[in-house]
């Protein structure tokens, strides 16, 4: 599989890492199974999304509606807001990503698309800090 799921302190974080040839019906398998979890007793408070291992990228735009559309749908199961960072320093990744977070600005989630991962990390780190009073480790 193209794309590895690790939850992290305790399944308050998700830390996602794409590699190889990235699918649409991996990426819609991957968010269907972070956003349909039972998320009432623990919700997901953020998520890192590494593209750097990506060697082809199959997702059309329908897959990235599709993907939109189950993370809008989880964020109505949940009250928390989520902190999500995506690094994608190739230009098509970096564009899908661009368009997933136009498409879920109605989830209230704080979102961003970053070039550079430590600037990516380092964002999450900081918001997750402000917003949930965690401390986030990546490594």
């Amino acid at each position: 599989m193209a794309l590895n799921i690790k939850y992290l302190d305790g399944g308050l974080g998700v830390f996602a890492e794409a590699a190889g040839n990235l699918t649409g019906s991996e990426l819609l398998t991957a968010v269907t199974e972070v956003n349909s979890r039972n998320l009432a007793d623990k919700p997901i408070l953020y998520t890192f999304f590494d593209f750097n291992g990506v060697m082809a990228v199959s997702i059309s735009t329908d897959h990235v509606r599709a993907a939109a559309y189950l993370a809008i749908k989880g964020a109505r199961d949940q009250s928390a807001r989520r902190v999500v960072a995506i690094y994608a320093q190739d230009d098509l990744p970096f564009a899908l990503a661009r368009m997933w977070q136009i498409l879920v600005k109605e989830t209230g989630w704080e979102t961003y698309v970053f070039r550079q991962r430590l600037e990516a990390m380092n964002w999450l780190q900081e918001r997750v800090g402000a917003s949930h009073g965690l401390r986030v480790s990546l490594d």
